[in-house]
């Protein structure tokens, strides 16, 4: 698409990774790498302590 209005490549940043979720394995897994920033960022101790989070909507598998 973005070819077709004549933007020229790159379209994505050069360490662009794009990552599609294959399962519910995969969803849990990136959940948990998300909740888990600001412990990383040494914001707070646990995640749940982090006023900020979002919550975890279930997804249905298998939809084309």
């Amino acid at each position: 698409m973005l070819r077709s209005t004549g933007i020229e490549s790159p379209h994505w940043e050069k360490t662009f990774f794009d990552h599609v979720l294959r399962s519910s394995d995969s969803y849990d897994a990136k959940w948990e790498y998300v909740r888990n920033n600001p412990v990383r960022a040494e914001l707070v101790q646990k995640p749940e302590d982090w006023p900020f989070a979002g919550r975890i909507f279930d997804l249905e598998w298998g939809r084309d």
